[in-house]
């Protein structure tokens, strides 16, 4: 066996053997609410974000005193208002609300000294579960025929996530920000419009489990 051989053997032991027996984890549920608007070289500059809300349960392990690994499963509603104009006398509408069973995966950093203190990077797989997209058109003030409208949206999603937060025992106070990097629209020739959503929950951990464990003093 060489060297690296060796070494990858040690970091995959210490990872599945070391972490078993020297590590916590903890399960719990959260709620909150966030802004909610589009990003993209198509979407327009006449927009009015949403007040959405986010929900689900929690799961994060361990891996060292410093980092730990965590998942998700949260149902979350996005969506905003904006307005195009496909010549200099018609307006169209549109009023988007969408609704997404997600999974986000990420890594977390903990800091302070009883490391209650976080910040995190991760990403997010989102299935869409239903949409409500309200459009109209306008001329010179009339309501007109809207054939400006005439997109479907993707069934499936995807964002960057980071964040930050605080870990009080139960609680915790977390503030994270979603970066779609697919674009909503399916098909050719569809606007690059993605989801953006800086969101601001509350959690409250249901079980935690500390196993044999040398650092105590964290509020875990």
């Amino acid at each position: 066996m060489n060297s690296f051989s060796k070494i990858f053997l040690i970091v995959i032991i210490n990872l599945f053997i070391g972490n078993y027996l020297y590590s916590q984890y903890k399960f719990g549920i959260q709620a909150g609410a966030g802004i909610s608007n589009y990003v993209g070289a198509d979407f327009s500059s006449d927009n009015d974000p949403k007040i959405r809300m986010t929900a689900g349960m929690y799961f994060e392990r361990e891996i060292n005193y410093t980092l730990s690994f965590g998942f998700e499963v949260n149902y979350e509603k996005k969506g905003t208002f904006y307005r195009f104009y496909p010549d200099g006398s018609k307006t169209v509408s549109v009023d988007s609300r969408l609704s997404y069973l997600t999974l986000p995966i990420y890594t977390k950093a903990y800091f302070g000294k009883n490391a209650n203190y976080y910040m995190y990077l991760g990403v997010s797989a989102s299935y869409l579960t239903d949409y409500q997209s309200s459009t109209w058109a306008t001329e010179y003030g009339f309501t007109i025929p809207n054939p400006y409208f005439t997109y479907t949206y993707n069934t499936w999603d995807a964002s960057v996530i980071g964040g930050v937060g605080l870990n009080f025992y139960e609680v915790i106070l977390d503030i994270r920000y979603h970066h779609g990097i697919v674009d909503i629209f399916k098909g050719k020739n569809v606007p690059s419009i993605r989801n953006s959503f800086i969101s601001a929950t509350i959690g409250y951990s249901l079980y935690k489990k500390k196993q044999i464990s040398c650092f105590n003093n964290r509020a875990y």
